[in-house]
């Protein structure tokens, strides 16, 4: 092509990635470094944020309740994930037969 740079290339790409770069940014780089922030803080809506550092999550280990939820949540997914895989798999099986005529 003549008068086609490659300089000229690099703009049509960055024209293109532009907004899914800046839908990445706003819907998960930017929340996932709040989160980050507010992990760190121990804030209530009317008071400013206070530093505690790893506080939160000391005060979370720490918890029976947390336990309590963790070990639900595994055993859930122990129980849950293999017997929706093995239905799956036999439903699929099953209308995957020839079928007569």
């Amino acid at each position: 092509m003549v008068g086609y740079s490659g300089f000229n290339k690099y703009k049509w790409v960055a024209f293109f990635l532009a907004p899914s770069l800046l839908g990445l940014l706003t819907f998960i780089v930017l929340p996932m470094l709040a989160s980050i922030g507010f992990a760190l803080t121990d804030w209530t809506l009317p008071r400013q944020p206070n530093f505690i550092g790893l506080q939160n999550f000391q005060n979370l280990l720490n918890s029976a309740q947390f336990w309590n939820a963790l070990r639900f949540t595994v055993l859930f997914i122990l129980l849950y994930v293999p017997s929706v895989f093995v239905a799956a798999l036999a439903l699929g099986m099953f209308f995957n037969r020839k079928l007569p005529g």
